[in-house]
């Protein structure tokens, strides 16, 4: 979609994928599908706001149906910081 014309300054301009969107062609994340060995992640919390962590059982979770791997703090390597910072990126494994 060409906004050539249409250049002066506070004109509306048409977003590079408008045309797609409006007639049905935009493909979307949702839309693509996974790969057939993707995997998944949860990530679980304390249940407590505030307290001392002093053993964690995790037999229960290993052993539930379709879970590959568990993992704790501890075998993460670096820092251990996905907090919503606003650090931008920031890779978890």
């Amino acid at each position: 979609m060409s906004n050539a014309a249409n250049t002066s300054p506070g004109a509306a301009l048409a977003h590079d994928s408008a045309l797609k969107h409006t007639t049905g062609e935009a493909v979307y994340i949702d839309d693509i599908p996974l790969p057939a060995d993707t995997l998944h992640l949860a990530v679980g919390g304390a249940d407590t706001a505030v307290g001392t962590i002093t053993a964690v059982a995790l037999d229960a979770v290993r052993a539930a149906p379709g879970v590959i791997d568990v993992f704790c703090a501890a075998d993460i390597p670096g820092e251990n910081d996905v907090s919503p910072s606003g650090r931008g990126d920031e890779p978890l494994l």
